[in-house]
């Protein structure tokens, strides 16, 4: 019988979460097309100097390198421990791990860049989240990363879920400015997202959609026509990075509130040594 994945100790299995990346955004303010390599070799550059590490208000450090200094796409970001070390053991006794001055457990992450400013990060428990490169990269090259966006990219389940969702009582979404021409109104959502871009003057928009009086519902049929365009339309869908939708669904003769939204993700496995 063959063993399983999980316990195949020659296999390696790694969840990937994937994120859309804005840079900033150009004189029409809206989002660019990001570029991995001037960022890459910003990481560079930084590891390269003795200000490697950024420190939070936690006294938490984060530091990034290269994962191959012969391609230009990926990158390895990591939370550096120095105190609250684990204990180790030896034939029943333990004791706390000490470490040499400037050394500490590197928990790190593996990152990739893909086209359309897509990028797939390892995930680990243990280790840094994504959002953190925009704070390492920002707290040294301000002038241009302070305003990176990394927002999660929209688990495509959400549509196939929405079909099964009674008095919407919630739209939430995440979306950089769009080409928006082409676009069908679908009523008055769309025709209201073309104003609000315009008027805040905003190239990224949270929006959340409720109700006037808690209690309320949306206009179901309306909500979910306005979801179902923006998710349909490749560009619009392209400019999405987070969706959620809350109503009920008929279960055990019962309504049961659902909020269905997420990050797209993928489980990898390989072989080791």
């Amino acid at each position: 019988m063959p063993t399983p994945t999980s316990l195949d100790p020659n296999t390696v299995r790694r969840r990937i979460q994937f994120f859309r990346v804005w840079i900033a955004s150009n004189a029409e303010n809206v989002p660019r097309r990001l570029d991995p390599a001037p960022l890459c070799n910003t990481v560079r550059e930084i590891h390269e100097s003795a200000d490697r590490y950024w420190t939070d208000r936690d006294e938490t450090e984060t530091t990034s390198w290269l994962h191959d200094p012969t391609h230009d796409d990926r990158l390895i970001l990591a939370t550096i421990k120095r105190k609250d070390l684990p204990l180790i053991e030896e034939d029943g006794v333990s004791e706390r791990l000490e470490l040499a001055v400037g050394k500490g457990i590197a928990e790190a992450i593996h990152v990739r860049f893909f086209a359309n400013n897509v990028v797939g990060a390892e995930y680990n428990d243990r280790g840094p989240r994504l959002p953190r490169l925009k704070y390492f990269l920002g707290s040294k090259r301000a002038e241009t990363y302070r305003a990176m966006q990394i927002v999660p990219l929209l688990d495509e389940d959400t549509r196939g879920r929405l079909a099964g969702l009674r008095n919407v009582s919630l739209v939430e979404f995440t979306i950089a400015r769009p080409t928006l021409e082409g676009v069908g109104d679908n009523g008055h959502y769309m025709q209201d997202l073309r104003n609000l871009f315009d008027v805040a003057e905003a190239g990224v928009l949270e929006i959340s959609m409720r109700p006037k009086k808690q209690g309320e519902k949306l206009d179901t049929p309306a909500a979910r026509a306005f979801v179902e365009t923006m998710l349909d339309n490749q560009q619009t869908a392209s400019a999405l990075s987070k969706m959620a939708v809350r109503g009920s669904t008929q279960l055990s003769r019962r309504r049961q509130p659902s909020t269905y939204w997420g990050i797209a993700s993928l489980t990898i496995s390989g072989f080791c040594g």
